[in-house]
């Protein structure tokens, strides 16, 4: 016999374990559970587990009847943006699941309830790039704390992004790239490198000295045949001696 999972105290999308009251018509679990809105209700535990029910059944009919509003809008691009913040929030299942509802990131009780409330506090979106940020990349769903963005807007308050602070002015690695000129992979290999400020950004021309002559890698390159690579690979990482770098392989 399959030992039974405790679910007691553990919370999954808006509802919270409360005990067990039986067997279920599968011999699973039953569990009673406590809804965020305050009503408590009977389940079959594995269907909470695995993200099929995840709120009780007035929850569930008020987000059907919201899907179902002769509005005009349960098509619109707004109503799938508010559908699937409840997925990647309460859904377990989710591929998106880990990076939001995982975190512990949800959805204010205003919006959770209504779609219409979510409307009014939004408006509808600007036009077809722009999706909902939430401003605090950390914070929940809340008329506070989201707005209307662009991919690249949102592309600079992610979590992962680097911020460099030089002269007083704090931008991102990659806003300072485009500053600078500089490719966004040179900079992050020099920040893991451990360099830092403008030092991330400087573009600095390697020469060469051999034979009298003092070039650049792409001059030796055009000199002697060798790929700019190989001479690059030789010299930095090998570290050859310039007379075997720029010989070696050579069409003299």
């Amino acid at each position: 016999m399959a030992k039974r999972v405790d679910m007691a105290g553990k919370s999954y999308g808006c509802v919270t374990a409360l005990k067990p009251t039986g067997k279920a018509a599968s011999r699973d679990t039953k569990w009673l559970f406590h809804c965020s809105c305050g009503n408590d209700f009977e389940c079959n535990g594995y269907y909470v587990r695995t993200g099929k029910v995840t709120s009780c059944q007035a929850c569930a009919a008020e987000r059907r009847r919201q899907a179902n509003l002769t509005h005009g809008l349960s098509n619109s691009a707004e109503f799938a943006i508010w559908t699937d913040m409840h997925t990647r929030c309460y859904n377990p299942n989710a591929t998106s699941y880990p990076n939001y509802g995982g975190r512990g990131i949800s959805i204010c009780e205003r919006w959770r309830a209504s779609f219409l409330a979510f409307l009014g506090d939004m408006g509808q979106r600007p036009g077809k790039a722009f999706s909902i940020e939430r401003i605090d990349v950390n914070g929940n769903y809340a008329p506070e704390n989201c707005k209307w963005a662009t991919d690249a807007e949102q592309a600079l308050n992610k979590r992962n992004n680097v911020r460099i602070e030089i002269d007083g002015e704090v931008k991102t690695l990659s806003e300072w790239c485009r500053d600078f000129g500089v490719f966004p992979a040179t900079a992050s290999l020099r920040y893991r490198k451990g360099h830092r400020g403008r030092a991330l950004f400087q573009t600095t021309v390697q020469r060469i000295s051999f034979n009298g002559i003092t070039d650049t890698v792409a001059g030796w390159s055009a000199r002697t045949g060798i790929k700019k690579s190989t001479i690059s690979m030789r010299i930095n990482t090998y570290k050859w001696p310039a007379q075997r770098a720029l010989t070696e392989g050579a069409l003299l």
